[in-house]
């Protein structure tokens, strides 16, 4: 249930692999310098290594810096070693690196741009959501901060206000306690009950899925895309 900066990595060893292929490299070429035995550098890369499998936070904001440092030296060494400063040899070195990655920082790999243009927002003027939006200084009930982020930043002037906001540990401790329950059990629709009973007429619950949620005390209107607005029986 942590957010994935804050759970343990999986130990990098890739990472690790290039940096012995690079260390026994500059060994066999009997070019070892300071740089290669830079202790700072090391024993950072090795104690980020280990607390990252305490928090993730450690390897990827402290220790990778380390990491990227020793490789600039070691790579610095052996290209002023084998070509003079103004041999062609480095330009097409410099292409050879720089090529794949700028195709590896600009494809479309996974949909990583493009899923934005699929994002749908909640718009208060939207004519089909009238009455489905909290009234009044209402709340909206949610088990994800993407609602809120999506939500908020499309309707800033709102009257509302949101049970999830920037962070959980923000909310009211029972209400964390609900939204913990919720997670533990993977978004079950019956772990979302405590939130229906204390729900007022103001107020309205937001789940995303594919059908209509089974919680028949709230009357629901699918909004957009898969996005579920509940609220109580009018009287």
């Amino acid at each position: 249930m942590l957010v994935g900066e804050l759970q343990p990595h999986y130990g990098e060893f890739a990472t690790l692999i290039l940096l012995a292929i690079v260390y026994l490299l500059r060994r066999q070429q009997g070019r070892a310098d300071s740089t290669l035995h830079c202790a700072p550098l090391l024993w950072m890369i090795a104690i980020c290594w280990i607390l990252g499998f305490k928090a993730d936070r450690n390897w990827s904001d402290w220790g990778i810096p380390a990491v990227l440092v020793w490789l600039a030296l070691q790579f610095e060494q052996l290209m002023t070693g084998a070509w003079a400063a103004n041999s062609r040899k480095c330009v097409v070195a410099a292409a050879v690196l720089a090529v794949p990655f700028f195709l590896d920082a600009t494809n479309d790999l996974d949909r990583r741009y493009s899923r934005s243009a699929d994002e749908v927002f909640l718009k208060a003027e939207d004519p089909s959501l009238r009455g489905w939006l909290p009234e009044g200084n209402g709340i909206f009930y949610s088990s994800t901060m993407a609602f809120y982020y999506s939500t908020f930043y499309e309707n800033p002037q709102a009257d509302w206000r949101y049970i999830v906001g920037f962070e959980p540990a923000l909310m009211p401790d029972e209400d964390l306690k609900i939204y913990r329950s919720i997670q533990a059990n993977g978004g079950a629709i019956q772990a979302y009950e405590p939130w229906v009973e204390k729900m007022r007429p103001a107020d309205r619950l937001v789940i995303y899925s594919a059908t209509r949620p089974d919680l028949p005390r709230l009357e629901w209107h699918n909004g957009p895309g898969v996005m579920w607005i509940g609220r109580r029986p009018a009287k």
